[in-house]
């Protein structure tokens, strides 16, 4: 026996729009079918329905949980005695044959309106806006409907349409060590402002799991290298196409456990992601490498460039962070993320276990969806030069030696044949791009950077007419 479609996502409609307790559920389910008391079939479902998809994990999608209705038995069982009940109230006679044949149980029921359901783990979604429909979510980022839907839709429609009259991002190619290029996709201002909204007021509300150190406030290259600093042994594996793995299905599902209804966390995982046309990939790599790269490239994913995609790869990262954290307690070590880069550390008796310790990271990094590139995968032992993030963390931390001596070099030579003679890359702000270099150093090293600093305050910077693109 199985009820109509309609009548099981209805329900299920119901069950997901508030929150997910047990008195929540019997009192909406309660609603939606006008029941005026509390039936015996319904704790029995609610149990079910807890035992299928749990108690305090984040609440179903609204088709899975639909599809569950469908098929539960004695639901549908349930829902037969109401529908008999519901025309029994019905004045069948003064009803045409045509009209008669149209009814079902859709037409008594009462449908609550969403609201925000957000898993009961998470912190701070109390100070989330609440946009429980796409017209709430709209209204909340002071455009139309139409507006929403072709910004959230664009790739949906880019095969139909053309990717050119579409496209809501610019893109760069910008060549890294190796070889290697990384693509920026960098959002046009319509929609930046649109996910920045996102991230200030959403993204920005949820703290990510304290192992992570990237694209957060108060935090930075020299707090993930902290915790590492004396190590008898340090372990660094990367992440490979970090952002791009991170799938528009993935972002879907983190907005829906931070509360917001389906039809909503579909819409801003749109506004979060894009899809790249194939004619943008290089052609000058392997035949392998440029597969990879459209296999993460052309379905939705984070855009590596967009103001809410460092934020959203953290939280998306947060269940592999946890799972992470877990594994170095059970062997007394230490762990950091920073973006794409997992640092472990510890004394003796992890660097005895460190062979079978690899193996279960990379099983449990494969297992959340992320994928290693093992050629920049670093073991770093206390008698080498031990380096995290660009800074060096052996016995404290410090910039590397050969980088440290390369700026004090270039300031002498500044000071003595004038920063035009140094400036080979040709910074547009070169005052400001040495200034910065002398503050990473201060973080690092203050004693070092006062030095410098020194030297840097003896240069002469030409007057203002000649110099005005260093000031």
């Amino acid at each position: 026996m199985h009820v109509s479609d309609s009548t099981a996502r209805d329900a299920a409609t119901a069950l997901l729009a508030g929150d997910w307790t047990g008195a929540g559920l019997s009192a909406r389910l309660m609603q939606v079918f006008d029941l005026p008391r509390r039936q015996r079939w319904i704790d029995p479902l609610i149990t079910r329905v807890f035992a299928r998809f749990g108690v305090n994990a984040p609440t179903p999608r609204h088709s899975v949980l639909a599809t569950f209705l469908a098929a539960d038995r004695k639901f549908c069982r349930a829902v037969e005695r109401l529908k008999s009940q519901a025309l029994q109230r019905i004045p069948l006679e003064e009803l045409e044959s045509e009209e008669l044949q149209s009814i079902s149980l859709t037409n008594v029921l009462c449908l609550p309106r969403s609201q925000m359901a957000p898993a009961p783990a998470i912190k701070g979604t109390e100070r989330l806006p609440a946009l429980v429909t796409p017209g709430d979510l709209a209204d909340w980022l002071g455009i139309t409907l139409g507006e929403l839907d072709w910004f959230a839709g664009c790739h949906r429609h880019r095969h139909r349409i053309g990717a050119g009259k579409l496209e809501h991002y610019r893109y760069y190619w910008i060549a890294k060590s190796g070889g290697r290029k990384r693509l920026v996709e960098s959002p046009k201002p319509r929609l930046k402002e649109i996910q920045r909204q996102i991230l200030s007021e959403i993204l920005d509300v949820i703290p990510p799991h304290p192992s992570a150190h990237a694209f957060r406030s108060q935090h930075s290259t020299l707090t993930c290298a902290a915790p590492h600093v004396g190590q008898r042994v340090i372990l660094r594996i990367d992440l490979r196409d970090f952002f791009p793995r991170i799938r528009q299905s993935r972002i879907h599902s983190l907005f829906h456990a931070l509360g917001y209804p389906e039809a909503v966390a579909r819409l801003l995982a749109r506004l979060c992601t894009n899809v790249v046309s194939a004619d943008l990939l290089p052609t000058d790599v392997a035949h392998g490498r440029r597969h990879d790269l459209w296999q993460a490239f052309g379905k939705p994913h984070l855009p590596q460039g967009a103001p809410t995609s460092p934020a959203l790869a953290n939280l998306c990262a947060y269940r592999l962070d946890c799972r992470l954290t877990g594994l170095v307690r059970s062997v007394g070590a230490s762990y950091t993320r920073y973006a794409d880069d997992l640092v472990f550390s510890g004394d003796h008796n992890f660097e005895r276990s460190l062979s079978r310790f690899r193996v279960f990271v990379c099983a449990l990094v494969l297992a959340e969806g992320f994928v290693i590139r093992h050629r920049k995968t670093r073991v770093m032992r206390s008698g080498t030069q031990q380096s995290i993030t660009g800074l060096v963390v052996n016995r404290q931390i410090n910039v590397p030696r050969d980088e440290y001596d390369r700026l004090k070099a270039t300031l002498h030579n500044c000071r003595r044949f004038g920063p035009e003679s140094q400036n080979r890359a040709q910074h547009p702000r070169f005052r400001d791009h040495l200034l910065g270099k002398i503050a990473y150093v201060r973080m690092t090293h203050p004693e070092r950077g006062a030095r410098i600093q020194q030297i840097f305050d003896k240069i002469a910077w030409g007057p203002p007419d000649n110099s005005g693109a260093n000031e």
